[in-house]
């Protein structure tokens, strides 16, 4: 999800202002509750890179680890409305293409 903020960040010999992502990702067995995945830092690191490598105007990425509650599974429109670069992100970014399968698992 894009953030509503902007942070200062360095590519290659200049400060850039951009904005920073969340990424998210959780368990859940009802979908009314869900907890955060612990997700290796060698796998958090090279997304990071390549979100920042691949995605103008990101210079930050943050991984999420609130639960639910309180947090929400809900993404509101408003976070990809307002920034029009939005779609574009989450198209090229899929769970497809980091090695996942966007299919839910009910099997317990």
């Amino acid at each position: 999800m894009l953030l509503p903020v902007r942070t200062v960040g360095v590519m290659g010999d200049g400060r850039t202002y951009d904005q920073a992502c969340a990424l998210r990702a959780v368990t859940s067995i009802d979908g009314m509750t869900a907890d955060y995945c612990p997700l290796e830092h060698a796998f958090l690191g090279g997304l990071a890179a390549r979100i920042i490598n691949e995605c103008r105007d990101i210079n930050r990425v943050t991984y999420d680890i609130t639960s639910e509650p309180p947090g929400s599974l809900l993404i509101p429109a408003t976070s990809l409305n307002h920034n029009p670069n939005a779609m574009g992100i989450r198209s090229r970014f899929n769970l497809e293409s980091f090695g996942f399968s966007s299919q839910l698992d009910a099997s317990p």
